[in-house]
């Protein structure tokens, strides 16, 4: 007889479940049953099956002894791409009830069945030094759209910044993207727009350079090679001039001033860097 395709009738089953009733299988008759079903491949159990199912396990709770079984019976196991595919088919469409989802809330904030320390624990040693990929943080991103972060949160996520580099975080593809995306976002948005005004020295240095070069514009866009976009202080378009002020606040990272005026020049365009000790001889006509 081939293995799995004998079924009893209903009257069979009836029989031996009334017989079975109450009876506790030990471990070794567990196992025996267990390995009987290796193997076998069972269609989709039919809906009535399932209420009937669900009716019977309402209100069971498993002991931590049947947990841990459970557990270790799954150590190693990984369904096959066509059982992922299989499950993701069957998923497709369907809406998990309000009940269902905040039985999954509560047990992901530690109200229903919370992971112990140690488990806690070995995820943390298994996520050490892994890092999302740009398009997944950007999904997260996307879908975290509109929440507040606690001021807790916040802080623990820019102590795990600190040292790291977007190279080091996402991978030299992953920073060109997060790079471009970003450029994207301020060139659409710029924060400046939302000052009232620039600063005040600022503002007095192009007082002063306007006198000579009526042509200035102030926070003139510019986009360099790299797709990476600036907003100058203080520009000469049709000569390629920018004429920046650094103030003491916002010019602590020489770095990045550097770097910055690396692109630029490479843009064709020259820089040209104020101090207030340069302003303040310029107003005196030193």
């Amino acid at each position: 007889m081939k293995k799995g395709a004998y079924h009893h009738s209903e009257e069979a089953k009836a029989k031996i479940s009334l017989a079975n009733k109450g009876r506790i299988v030990n471990a070794e008759g567990r196992r025996n049953i267990s390995i009987g079903h290796i193997g076998l491949v069972y269609g989709p159990c039919p809906e009535e099956r399932k209420r009937k199912i669900s009716a019977a396990n309402k209100g069971r709770t498993l002991s931590e002894e049947s947990r841990r079984n459970i557990s270790l019976g799954h150590i190693g196991l990984r369904p096959s791409p066509e059982e992922c595919k299989r499950r993701s088919e069957r998923m497709k469409g369907r809406t998990l009830s309000l009940e269902h989802r905040r039985k999954i809330s509560e047990g992901r904030t530690g109200k229903g069945h919370p992971n112990s320390p140690e488990t806690l624990l070995k995820i943390k040693e298994s996520r050490k030094g892994y890092h999302h990929s740009y398009n997944t943080r950007l999904k997260i991103g996307r879908a975290n759209k509109g929440k507040h972060q606690s001021l807790e949160a916040r802080r623990k996520a820019s102590e795990k910044l600190k040292g790291n580099t977007w190279v080091k975080i996402y991978g030299e593809e992953g920073a060109r993207l997060f790079r471009i995306d970003v450029s994207a976002r301020m060139k659409a948005n710029n924060p400046r727009k939302y000052l009232k005004r620039p600063s005040g020295p600022q503002m007095q240095l192009f007082n002063y350079l306007k006198t000579t070069w009526p042509e200035l514009e102030m926070e003139y866009h510019v986009k360099c090679d790299d797709d990476v976009h600036y907003y100058l202080d203080i520009a000469y378009p049709s000569a390629m001039i920018d004429f920046e002020y650094d103030g003491s606040y916002f010019h602590q990272d020489k770095n990045k001033d550097r770097l910055r005026d690396e692109r630029l020049s490479k843009a064709g365009w020259t820089v040209i860097r104020y101090v207030n000790e340069d302003l303040k001889s310029m107003l005196r006509g030193e």
